[in-house]
C-alpha cells in the first residue's frame, strides 16, 4: 500500500512546476466556488478570479507565491497525492472504529483509498475521467 514518503521542501525554479496539469471533472467548478468563497471571506483579493497566478493549473515559479490546491499536482505529481490519501485512510481506519464501520458497507480500505485518490487526482487536475456522477448515482441507488 502506498504511503506518503515525500519531505517538505521549499519551492524552487528547479522543482516547480514539474507536472503538466489538465482540468478534471471537478476542477473548474471547485476552483470557481473556492475562489468566490475565499474572496467573500477576504482570503483572496476581490479580483482573484482574473489573476493568472491564482487561477492557473500550474504553480508559480516564484517560491514566494502561495500554491492553490488545484496547483498541487503540477508540483507534486500523482505518487505523493496517492500517498497522502493512503496514509490518511490507513490512520483513520486504524484509529477510529466508528469510521471503519460506517465505510465498511461501501468497501474495504483499498476501495476507499482508490476512490478518494482518484477523486483528489482529478481535483488536483490530472484528467482521470473520474466518473463522479456515475459513482454518486451508484452510491445513492445502493445505499439510500
Amino acid at each position: 500500500m502506498p504511503t506518503a514518503t515525500h519531505k517538505e521542501r521549499p519551492l524552487s525554479s528547479t522543482n516547480a512546476p514539474r507536472y503538466q496539469a489538465e482540468n478534471g471533472y471537478l476542477t473548474q467548478t471547485t476552483r470557481k466556488s473556492y475562489i468566490k468563497r475565499a474572496v467573500e471571506a477576504r482570503l483572496l483579493p476581490p479580483h482573484a478570479r482574473r489573476m493568472e497566478q491564482i487561477t492557473s493549473l500550474q504553480a508559480s515559479q516564484d517560491p514566494q507565491m502561495p500554491i492553490q490546491f488545484w496547483q498541487l499536482f503540477s508540483v507534486l505529481g500523482p505518487e505523493p497525492i496517492v500517498g497522502i490519501v493512503a496514509d490518511f485512510y490507513q490512520r483513520v481506519f486504524d484509529d477510529e472504529p466508528w469510521f471503519t464501520s460506517v465505510f465498511a458497507r461501501v468497501g474495504n480500505l483499498n476501495h476507499h483509498i482508490s476512490t478518494q485518490a482518484s477523486m483528489w487526482l482529478d481535483e488536483t487536475v490530472i484528467a482521470l475521467q473520474f466518473p463522479s456522477s456515475v459513482l454518486l448515482e451508484r452510491t445513492l441507488t445502493e445505499y439510500i
